[in-house]
C-alpha cells in the first residue's frame, strides 16, 4: 500500500512545473550535512549528499536541518539521494513506476523494459530520504532509508 500511495503522490508531483534545474551547493553552516541541490520546483527538491553521511545518525542530523530549513513553508517535499545521476533519473524512473502501476490496476500485462527496470533499480538503491512537511495537516516527518528505498524505513516524526 506504501508503494501505491506513493506512487500517486510521485506521478503528480513530478509532472509540477519546474523551476529550474540549475544545481547549486547550499552554504553550509556548523554540523550541517552539505548537500547539492539539483532540481527544485515550487514545493520542493531533490538534493544530493555524500554516500558517508548514509547512516542512520546523519540521516537524522539532515531531517532536522531540512525541517528548519523549510520552516515557514506550508507544504514542502524533499529528496534525498547519495548519487548525482540517480537523482537526475528520479523523473523518469517515477514515471515508469507510476506507468506499471497503473497498468497493473487495469490489469493489463507489465511491459517494462530491462532498461528501465534497472533505472529503477538504481533510482531506489540511491533514494536515501524524503522529508515531507504539511502545515494544514501538522505532518513534519522525514523518511530515511539508510539501505536505499527498498531497504529499511525510518520514519522521524517532528
Amino acid at each position: 500500500m506504501r508503494t501505491f500511495v506513493a506512487v500517486i503522490f510521485l506521478a503528480a508531483v513530478s509532472i509540477l512545473p519546474q523551476w529550474g534545474c540549475q544545481e547549486r551547493t547550499e552554504k553550509v553552516k556548523v554540523n550541517a550535512i552539505p548537500y547539492r541541490v539539483v532540481e527544485e520546483w515550487n514545493v520542493g527538491r531533490t538534493i544530493v549528499i555524500d554516500s558517508s553521511y548514509v547512516n542512520e545518525p546523519d540521516l537524522r542530523r539532515l531531517g532536522e536541518q531540512l525541517r528548519r530549513e523549510a520552516a515557514g513553508n506550508r507544504f514542502v517535499l524533499v529528496y534525498v539521494f547519495d548519487d548525482r545521476a540517480a537523482a537526475m533519473s528520479r523523473r523518469a524512473a517515477f514515471a515508469a513506476i507510476a506507468d506499471e502501476e497503473l497498468r497493473k490496476l487495469k490489469g493489463l500485462p507489465q511491459h517494462g523494459s530491462r532498461t528501465e527496470e534497472n533505472l529503477v533499480s538504481n533510482v531506489q538503491k540511491h533514494r536515501v530520504g524524503e522529508y515531507w512537511q504539511n502545515a494544514n495537516t501538522g505532518n513534519y516527518t522525514f523518511y530515511m532509508f539508510p539501505e536505499g528505498y527498498e531497504g529499511r524505513m525510518i520514519e522521524v516524526k517532528y
